[in-house]
């Protein structure tokens, strides 16, 4: 909840202790706040009275206070810790030779930890451990042993890049068929061939070859 929706804060009339507050979860002394608050007041009135007006909103400074960096840092580190001993749990260390469970007291303390649900039913017990794949799952993120991001690279053409490679795909395409032939003796050593080739894919247009070689091959 944001110091400004607290109805304590909200209730507070004087602007003076406001700023006082507000001095103090900034990380200021009670001397400092209420000599910022108050810049009349001397060290030793500030020292006094400053002490006296934390006392008096000790609750709404404790529901508001920062948390240090040193206990984010502790929270994430035990945090990690419970997860790993879910994630790795053996199950017969719950157990005693017999294979019989162990009583709570008697079951690691650390191990203690991926316990979630304690179910007692007369002689019979039955503990339940945390979801061991959930566990194992948000270790591997931490760890960066996979990433759930998918990259994809998309190359963009333009319209006449786009319609110079439709040309060429369809050129290429297919295969060239013969259409029709025609024979035309010019003389007694030399025979003009005019053959019609057209594609068997694509519906391509007809492609004519003239002066073509008697006996040339397609």
């Amino acid at each position: 909840m944001a110091l400004e929706d607290d109805k304590e804060w909200k209730a507070i009339k004087r602007e003076t202790h406001k700023v006082f507050l507000s001095n103090l979860l900034r990380g200021k002394t009670a001397t400092e706040s209420y000599q910022i608050a108050f810049p009349t007041a001397n060290k030793v009135q500030a020292g006094k009275k400053g002490y006296e007006l934390k006392k008096r909103y000790e609750l709404l400074l404790e529901r508001h206070a920062p948390v240090p960096p040193l206990a984010l840092e502790s929270v994430a580190n035990k945090t990690l810790e419970n997860l790993s001993i879910m994630a790795f749990a053996d199950v017969g260390e719950l157990t005693d030779s017999d294979g019989k469970p162990l009583p709570l007291k008697e079951i690691p303390a650390g191990l203690r930890m991926a316990i979630t649900e304690v179910e007692i039913s007369g002689k019979r017990v039955k503990y339940k451990i945390g979801g061991k794949v959930k566990a194992l799952e948000i270790l591997s993120r931490v760890a960066r042993l996979h990433e759930d991001k998918t990259e994809i690279n998309i190359s963009l053409i333009t319209e006449e890049e786009r319609d110079n490679k439709i040309k060429e795909d369809t050129r290429l395409s297919g295969k060239y068929i013969v259409h029709s032939v025609k024979h035309t003796i010019l003389n007694r050593t030399e025979l003009r061939t005019i053959a019609t080739l057209t594609r068997d894919s694509f519906g391509g247009n007809e492609i004519k070859k003239t002066n073509v070689p008697s006996g040339a091959t397609f």
